[in-house]
């Protein structure tokens, strides 16, 4: 996108602010019954693990209630990032990828953005994207969360917290269909079954029948993603002091959403990396002597072979909440989890069969967490415990049916991690001592330790396969009972907070977080990597002026990384490598302005010096050794802005009223791979969403239509090289759609 365009975007955005402030003077200078319009604006957050509403927690931190998703249409947590700071969001090996304020994702190991679903932690990098339906609200916070979220939360944590039943007997039905042929239906129905029990469940059908990407080469298209999912909660009011909330829950994904779209034709005069070397190899371009194809348009492949998904989950969690009265209360929280994921490929994303992929995971985790929250005189605390118990799996197959310049025709490579078993013990506190009505002494501090065996070998094993009856084993490449890794952090904060005034107030935080490391487990040999390590310094003022209707918060925040964690495809599989030194500068405002009761406007504003300070490696694109010491870290713009206005008119239409939506974000020119190459730069562009909504007066029906990408912006996600096929493979953004949603409310 054009300098010329941001410009635009920011005078639009400008202009929406004016007409808002105007539309207030106007309601202000009608008197007491213009204000008598405004609803109570105030959100109220549990992100530190107790109620406090938003404005006055001393972090960076965005909220979204589960009417606004509803009313921007977002319904799926990619479309977080239009609404929210220094967020990015791409698709990544069919796991949606977070990344937040230049730190995030990993496709293996552990996430640096962590998820949490109604408390319960999500170990998985393929589980955070899962399913989210009937939302209350969900609650962003930026930066390190390593005192009271300890391991796995560098970049941030996103929180998810679903609806509980109500007291009343209700239920909703809604139905849409968009444009790639995708149908989504979801009900819900609520159940007061006595003055003590209610119960919830919401059901949720998602089909997309013609995927996003389309497949020239005539074979099935690809990102058709659809879901199945249910989930089930009951309360239990056990005494006055004692409540239990019992949530079991059921999610089933599956579609081609793990595409292999090459940026350029593949070629290959050997697998640079492969386990074996140059085995075999012989010289040549192997891709183009078979007649392979290779489409260079936006949002299409060639793949010949199929590629497919099929993600599921079940989590049963438990959350017993007890007044133990004189102003403390504790919170147990218990949750059990299994996951698996199934994914198929045309890896190297022409019409030859060449380099065909399968990727199986298991997973099964148990979590405990309890928490003492309350006052003892002047000083508010949480202090508790957590526990993790998580075993995890993986196959990864690899079959060369024509072989490659490393491997004969009918190569068959198995990368097994048969059992990795992680423990994780961590005692938690976070105090807030409150040395007057206007000063806050901040302090917490996180002691952990995380223990990973394998116990049983890791093996990378290799065969070619002659012809159908014949196969000549290569043996065992890699057998090894693995030395157990045993890791241990403590993650302090400091900071203090200062009400300039009723409705204003500046903090300051030092915060460190730490990432676990691991082994290397797609193809390579006892290769470990280390823990990352941040440091993080943080200025804030939060401002809620106008009885609660203009919100604006600016945050300024310097990150000093040591051993940052990269993701690579290595040789046939993907690994993780240790930047030694990274470093973050930027800045954050973002504003809410209730005009009226028919105008609301939001916008915020995104400025990032993301850098590596230290970090030698090899880049498969140019063969050679880079220092990419000075370059951009990866998916961090320097600038992002997303505005936005939600108008209702005051006036009926067949006897309902208008509500019309328009959202835009803008992301700067941004490199998604740390050489800062040309082929991996992606320009600025801006994504707008719009939706016109009609309810009915008495708000049990609504029709809503919508368009997202009205402006269908081609724009990259992520980028890959993969050494392999010898090029870089893509994800891009997902393209204009439009469609209709009824909404019942009974």
């Amino acid at each position: 996108m054009s300098y010329s365009k941001s410009v635009l975007l920011a005078s639009v955005a400008a202009v929406q602010l004016i007409a808002a402030a105007q539309v207030r003077a106007q309601d202000t200078a009608s008197g007491p019954a213009a204000e008598s319009e405004h609803s109570d604006t105030v959100i109220t957050v549990t992100a530190f693990k107790r109620e406090q509403d938003i404005q006055d927690v001393p972090a960076a931190i965005s909220a979204v209630s589960g009417e606004a998703l509803s009313s921007r249409g977002i319904s799926e947590a990619a479309d977080l990032q239009f609404i929210t700071p220094s967020l990015q969001v791409g698709e990544s090996q069919g796991n949606t990828a977070f990344t937040i304020r230049g730190v995030g994702f990993n496709t293996v190991g552990s996430p640096a953005v962590a998820v949490h679903v109604d408390g319960v932690f999500q170990p998985r990098p393929g589980q955070g994207d899962l399913a989210q339906i009937d939302v209350e609200r969900v609650e962003i916070l930026r930066g390190p969360q390593g005192t009271l979220y300890g391991r796995n939360a560098n970049g941030g944590v996103i929180n998810f917290i679903s609806r509980r039943p109500t007291n009343d007997f209700e239920g909703s039905f809604k139905a849409s269909y968009a444009s790639y042929d995708e149908i989504t239906l979801e009900g819900i129905v609520n159940v007061p079954i006595s003055d003590q029990v209610g119960a919830r469940l919401v059901v949720s059908h998602n089909d997309q029948r013609q995927g996003f990407v389309n497949n020239v080469a005539g074979g099935p298209d690809l990102l058709d993603e659809g879901h199945e999912a249910v989930r089930l909660a009951l309360d239990f009011e056990v005494t006055d002091d004692v409540t239990v909330e019992l949530t079991g829950s059921y999610v089933e994904q599956d579609g081609a959403v793990y595409p292999s779209i090459a940026q350029t034709t593949p070629f290959t005069t050997g697998a640079r990396g492969a386990p074996f070397g140059d085995l075999f190899a012989f010289q040549g371009d192997l891709y183009r002597a078979l007649g392979a194809l290779h489409s260079t348009e936006h949002h299409t492949t060639t793949a010949n072979d199929p590629s497919s998904s099929d993600r599921e989950a079940v989590t049963l969690s438990g959350v017993i909440d007890w007044d133990l009265g004189g102003g403390i209360n504790l919170r147990s929280t218990t949750g059990y989890q299994e996951f698996s994921a199934d994914y198929r490929s045309d890896f190297d994303g022409t019409n030859v069969t060449i380099y065909q992929g399968k990727i199986i995971r298991d997973s099964s985790t148990f979590t405990q967490e309890v928490a003492f929250s309350g006052s003892a005189g002047p000083v508010d605390f949480v202090v508790g415990g957590f526990f993790m118990d998580e075993s995890y799996s993986q196959d990864l197959s690899i079959t060369e049916p024509n072989g490659n310049g490393s491997f004969l025709p009918g190569a068959l490579l198995s990368f097994v991690t048969p059992y990795y078993d992680t423990q994780a013990v961590a005692i938690f506190s976070d105090l807030t001592w409150n040395v007057s009505e206007s000063l806050r002494v901040i302090g917490g501090l996180r002691y952990s330790e995380d223990q990973q065996n394998t116990f049983q070998q890791f093996d990378i094993f290799a065969q070619i396969k002659i012809n159908p009856t014949t196969t000549i084993s290569l043996g065992n490449q890699c057998s090894a009972a693995l030395p157990e890794l045993n890791f241990s952090s403590t993650t302090p904060r400091f900071g203090l907070q200062y009400d300039v005034s009723d409705d204003s107030t500046v903090y300051a935080n030092y915060a460190e977080g730490q990432k676990v490391g691991g082994y290397n487990t797609d193809g390579t040999c006892n290769d470990a990597y280390l823990p990352e390590e941040i440091k993080s310094y943080e200025l804030g003022w939060r401002n809620s002026l106008l009885d609660g209707d203009l919100t604006l918060n600016a945050t300024g925040f310097f990150y000093d990384y040591t051993n940052l964690q990269l993701q690579q495809i290595i040789g046939t599989g993907v690994s993780i490598l240790n930047a030694p030194r990274a470093e973050i500068l930027g800045l954050e405002l973002e504003g809410n302005y209730r005009a009226s009761s028919d105008l609301s406007v939001f916008g915020s504003l995104s400025l990032l010096d993301a850098t590596y300070k230290e970090f030698s490696v090899f880049d498969g694109a140019a063969n050679a050794q880079i220092d990419a010491a000075g370059n951009r870290l990866n998916s961090a713009p320097k600038v992002s802005v997303n505005a936005g206005f939600e108008y209702s008119p005051n006036f009926e239409v067949a006897e309902g009223g208008l509500t019309l939506r328009t959202d835009a974000s803008f992301r700067s020119a941004t490199f998604l791979r740390e050489s800062n190459s040309p082929q991996e730069r992606q320009g600025a562009y801006t994504v707008v969403n719009a939706s016109l909504t009609w309810a009915s007066a008495d708000d049990r029906l609504a029709i809503r239509g919508f368009v997202t990408n009205l402006l269908d912006e081609v724009y990259l996600t992520q980028s890959q090289w993969s050494a392999p096929i010898n090029s870089r493979t893509i994800s891009w953004g997902n393209p204009r759609q439009y469609g209709v949603e009824m909404l019942v409310n009974f």
